[in-house]
Formats: C-alpha cells, structure tokens, sequence
C-alpha cells in the first residue's frame, strides 16, 4: 500500500463508513497526516483528524 510509505496523504472527500474513510483513518494510525482542501463542509473529515489545506499547501514540504 502506497499510503503506508507516503510522508502524507491528500484526500479529495471520504465518504462516511467509505473506503477512503478506511483509509483516512489507517494512515493517521500509522502517524501519517492526512490533509484535505479546505472548501465545502469539512466537519465530517476534521472529526476524522485530517487537516485543511489552503491555496499554498504545496509549499507546505513533506507535509510535516
């Protein structure tokens, strides 16, 4: 699983109880940050612990 070796993960939306909620929650297990954009309804994903990405999260490095 490439997520495993990833320094992060950049999640597009998770649907509840979906496969890349399973996923979400495996990586952020593991110590992995999970990073979503920040538009729309985010309240389901920030209970899940991941964290929101403005306009420069690309400069953001290895997502540390």
């Amino acid at each position: 699983m490439l997520a495993a070796l990833a320094d992060g993960i950049l999640i597009a939306h998770a649907e509840p109880a979906g496969a890349t909620e399973h996923l979400c929650r495996l990586a952020l297990q593991w110590g992995k940050p999970v990073f979503r954009p920040d538009a729309g309804d985010g309240a389901h994903h920030e209970r899940l612990g991941t964290r929101a990405t403005g306009p420069g999260w690309l400069r953001y490095g290895s997502f540390v």
